[in-house]
Parts: structure tokens; sequence; C-alpha cells
């Protein structure tokens, strides 16, 4: 018997790889958090250890001009899911632990969009609401196992990885106590199966972080095994790099934390340590859609949500050549609009489809991934609700050999919103690229810790202009002729819409606990109730 199923496991490579690469492919979308373009080895980091990511976006296809959707956590997920500016669909930039918000119900995430040619999963961090009626199998998705929100919304623990009895990258005893994370509740550890009615279950609650990504990575194997004869997507949103609080992470007091396969192994210290794991995530991954035979079959597109946390000073990223010396203050990382905020390090890979060692200066953006993913499905982007969608589909980008595209966002406008409160809606274009040029009608520092505000908020008029194609760092303004700048205003303006506002209330009564009281402590997994 033994002999027979070695035999079927290795016969599964030839079996699949009959079917067709452009059948409704395979997707694997790597979403990390708060990673910088300057975080990866590749993006010239000199004491990140990241040689999986290297290698896939060597063999692949850089995408060195993309764009977040939004510089903030739940915003630039809204972004990516619907393929809408995050203020035309009401998403505040950032959902809290206890809020009674989450993505409106009308609104159609790639899962829906696809849900008649693929299985769909989500693994790690979803931010849109943690109600039931908003997690993600009530959004399209047929699974998802992780965290309803961010790693410092609520109070988790780490096990002690130079304990014997818990070295193992999948213990879930803690042998210390818990740590805060955050100023809420304890961090709930969700699962929700195909085929399972109701909401799914609370497994933990505090949540063990160390062994996360390891148990994230065997849900991945389960299901991508399980559906190996159809078309399937992975959301791989990783609860990494984004900081906790100091001391989670036992060695280096970075505010991070990492697997025992990981931690306290990266000179780059505890961020260091967070990152490898995400690149030895990348590598099992892609290792094991080769063990069945699906490589041919299997677009994986790498991004970030938004740049770095500067404020978290070692313990968040690093903006690469993106540092905006312009500006009077060095924060210009996530929550800003300065190309540090919102430009992050991205590549495609698909054997055989994809070629390798290239790369595209399209101006892209996690808004393109929905009508990319339709159209890649064999689907229109076209639907009977008329329903704006603010990306573009850019497979013959990922498809072109062309470094850059002679038709592609060529004297277009394409905005940047943002606004002065974090836990609202943004308010208004604050910048925007047109061809080589970056745009800023309003600049300020990104996220500082401990507030939600904006600070050193400054407007310009006429806007304050950059080439960044040959100016990156945002250093030398120039000016443009009388004739662009009406031009772009005038598209400024055809672009700009009322936004939309979702009520941001938050309290205790809305949290998703497993047991409906503060200590939330759960020995055994826990249904999900309304």
């Amino acid at each position: 018997m033994l002999f027979q199923q070695m035999f079927l496991f290795l016969l599964l490579p030839l079996v699949h790889s009959l079917r067709s690469p452009l059948d409704r492919p395979n997707i694997i979308l790597s979403f990390v958090d708060d990673l910088g373009y300057g975080d990866l080895g590749i993006t010239g980091h000199p004491t990140t250890y990241t040689p999986n990511i290297d290698l896939y976006a060597t063999k692949g296809r850089r995408l060195t001009t993309w764009y977040s959707g939004y510089p903030v956590c739940s915003a630039s997920r809204t972004a990516l899911l619907t393929g809408r500016q995050p203020p035309r669909v009401g998403m505040p930039g950032v959902i809290n632990s206890l809020g009674v918000e989450g993505l409106p119900l009308t609104e159609q995430t790639f899962a829906n969009r696809l849900s008649t040619t693929h299985k769909s999963f989500i693994l790690g961090k979803w931010h849109q609401g943690q109600r039931a009626e908003y997690l993600p199998k009530a959004r399209g998705f047929d699974a998802f196992y992780g965290l309803p929100y961010s790693v410092d919304d609520g109070i988790g623990y780490a096990t002690n990885c130079t304990n014997s009895s818990t070295t193992s990258t999948n213990s879930t005893t803690p042998s210390l106590p818990s740590v805060t994370l955050g100023p809420e509740i304890p961090l709930p550890l969700i699962q929700q199966l195909p085929n399972e009615t109701g909401y799914g279950q609370i497994l933990e609650q505090p949540t063990n972080l160390v062994p996360l990504s390891a148990n994230m990575l065997s849900f991945f194997k389960d299901r991508t095994t399980e559906w190996r004869d159809v078309p399937w997507l992975a959301y791989v949103a990783h609860p990494h790099v984004h900081t906790t609080t100091p001391n989670i992470h036992q060695i280096g007091n970075f505010e991070q934390y990492a697997g025992c396969s990981f931690a306290g192994k990266s000179i780059r210290g505890g961020f260091g340590d967070a990152l490898t794991e995400v690149d030895w995530f990348l590598g099992e991954m892609i290792q094991h859609v080769n063990a069945l035979g699906l490589e041919n079959n299997t677009l994986v597109l790498f991004l970030s949500d938004n740049g770095p946390w500067l404020e978290k000073n070692q313990g968040g990223g690093s903006l690469g050549p993106f540092s905006a010396m312009y500006a009077p203050y060095r924060n210009v990382g996530k929550g800003s609009t300065w190309e540090g905020g919102i430009r992050s390090p991205s590549f495609a890979y698909w054997p055989g489809q994809i070629a390798p060692f290239t790369k595209t200066a399209a101006i892209l953006s996690s808004l393109d991934v929905l009508p990319t993913l339709v159209s890649l499905a064999g689907l229109s982007n076209e639907n009977d609700d008329a329903v704006i969608l603010d990306g573009l589909d850019f497979s013959s980008v990922l498809l072109s050999s062309s470094f850059k595209q002679p038709d592609w966002r060529v004297d277009v406008l394409f905005p940047f919103w943002n606004g002065p409160n974090f836990s609202k809606p943004g308010t208004e274009i604050y910048a925007g690229r047109y061809n080589q040029y970056k745009l800023h009608w309003v600049t300020s520092m990104g996220l500082t810790a401990g507030t939600h505000e904006l600070n050193m908020t400054v407007r310009h008029d006429p806007p304050l202009v950059f080439d960044v194609e040959m100016d990156p760092a945002e250093s030398f303004p120039v000016l443009l002729s009388s004739e662009m700048y009406g031009e772009i205003e005038r598209q400024k303006k055809d672009l700009t819409f009322v936004p939309n506002a979702i009520d941001p209330r938050f309290g205790m009564e809305w949290a998703l606990c497993c047991d409906r009281v503060t200590n939330c402590t759960c020995d055994t997994p826990r249904e999900i109730h309304q």
C-alpha cells in the first residue's frame, strides 16, 4: 500500500502537467504587511537574507513601479480585493479590532468574481472587518486561516524557543505569560473550512504567534493538494513584517516575532528574522506547487500592502531609494503618499509565460489586480451593475517582453488618495503619477506611533512635482509647462469624487471573542457567532 501511494505521488506531476498553463491559471497572491522597497536582497539591502524571493524575482519579472492602492493597511487591502479606490468604497484607512464596520457587503472581491472558475482561500491577515458577516467566507472565499486584523491590535503570546518542550514550530503550548500586543482584546486565530456551515471557529484566543506561519503553510498545502485538479487562488496575506510591541521578540527586542527556526538567526535582528520566515514560506509554497506538477499553471504575484512603518525604527523596514530628500522630516513611509509610503517591491513569476530575467517600469497598482485576475480566468470585466473599477487589466504587461509599455498609462493621471485621519476614509487626491512625473497637491509625514492623525500637512499650489524616473528620492522639484499643468488638473477634476463613509464606531459589544467576555481564553475551539 505504501509503495502504491509513493508511486501515485510521483505520478502526479506527470498527470497534472497535461493541463494547459493558460487554462484559468492558479494564483498565489503573496501580500506582505509593511514591507519597504529597500528590504529585500534583490532591492539592495546589505544584511537581508531573502534567497527565495531574490531567486524567483530574477526568474520572473520585476515590477519596479508598483504602487499600493492606499498608504495604510485596511484601505490598501480593499483596493487589492475590489479594484476600487478605498474612499469610493468608504473604507477607513485602518479598521479597529473592536470596530462595527467592514468592507461594505455590496462590494465584490476578486474571490467573488472568480467564484465560478476558482476555489479560493486566504491565509494570514484579513483586516476587512472582524464581525462574522465581514469575514472571508462571507466575501467569496472558500476557506480562511489566520487573524482578523493586525498583530498589534490584540493580546497574544510567543512560545519560548529555548524550551525543549516547545521547540516544534507547530507547538501551541505557551511557556511564557501573555504579552500585550495592543490596547484591545486577546488576538483570535480564526479557521473557516470549505463545506462547513456557519461562520467558522476561533481556534485559540490569544494566539501563539510563533507557530503561526508554519501552520499557515500546512493549511496552504492541504488546500492546494485537495484542489489540485481545479483552478485555485491563494491569497497569502502575511501578518509579517508588521511590528508588534517591544519584547515580543525574545532576541533583539526589535518589535517582531518569528518561528523557532528563524528567531535570532538574522544579523538584521528581529525584522530580519520575520522577513526570512516570509522568504522561507514563499520557497515552500513554490516547491509544493512544483511537486503537484502545477508549476507551469501557477502565477505568483509578490506584493506589499504599503511602505515601511518608519516610526517603529529598527522594528520597521527600509525605504530603499525612496527617501524623499526634499521633505523636511524623515518619516516618509507608511501613511504618506511619498514614494516610500506607496511604492512597493514586487514581482511576477510564471514559468513558461512570463519572460525570466526581465523587469518592467510600467506604472502598476494593487488596484489592477482584480481586473487582471478576472481576465486571466477568462471572464469579463464588464458587469451588469456598472461598478466603477479604478484598476486596469495588466495581463499584457505581464506577458510582454517590453521594459516600457508604449501604450500603458501614457498621458494619464493615476491618483493617490489619502486623508488626515486614518480611522476614517480618505478625503481627497493627495498625489498622482503622470508619465514620469509625480505630483503632490498635499504632503505630510507618514503614520506616527500612537495616533491616527497626519502631521506636518502642507498644501501645494501649483503642485510639487518630481521626475521620479530620474529622481526616485524626490529630491529636486521640476516645473511643468502650463499646458501640461492644465491637462493634469482637468484629469484630476474628472477623477475626483465625493468619498463614501462607513460608520467607524467601535466597542467591546462588537468584539470577536470566543466567550463574549474580555479574557477570551479558548481552551478548545469555539464556534464564531454573530
